[in-house]
């Protein structure tokens, strides 16, 4: 990695801010990316062949040390928050586009097949706690 965009991040002591980490985490979690095996976390396979599929830029530390530094310009008027977003735009169809060209395929996770009609199950949040639904259930 660059070392320019090595000292943005050890500046901004690394990715994200200590305010978005944990909801970070937990959507992580929720979305079947991470998973805690005993006292550690680990990726999932499907975490692991996601970020396989994606775009270099898009996982890579580097790009986020250019938006910090890029959010930091705008803070400190250097930038205008509507130049950034154009970039953004302009960056984003860019690789929607190249998507569109390239084909991924993602292993979704294995989940039990519902006992009455064997279709696929989602975990869902109840009132009285977490339960097995079916995908296509619907209000929920």
């Amino acid at each position: 990695m660059d070392p320019k965009l090595k000292k943005v991040l050890r500046d901004n002591a690394g990715l994200g801010t200590e305010a978005t980490r944990a909801a970070v985490l937990e959507t992580l979690f929720k979305r079947h990316y991470l998973e805690k095996k005993g006292k550690h976390i680990h990726s999932t396979q499907m975490a692991r062949e996601l970020i396989a599929a994606l775009p270099e830029t898009l996982t890579s530390p580097g790009m986020t040390a250019l938006w910090e530094q890029a959010l930091d310009d705008i803070s400190q008027g250097k930038m205008s928050l509507a130049v950034f977003m154009q970039k953004q735009l302009q960056w984003t169809r860019h690789l929607v586009e190249k998507g569109r060209q390239d084909s991924v395929k993602i292993t979704a996770p294995v989940t039990p097949p519902c006992p009455l009609c064997k279709g696929p199950t989602r975990k869902r949040k109840g009132k009285n706690g977490d339960f097995w639904g079916v995908h296509t259930l619907s209000g929920l």
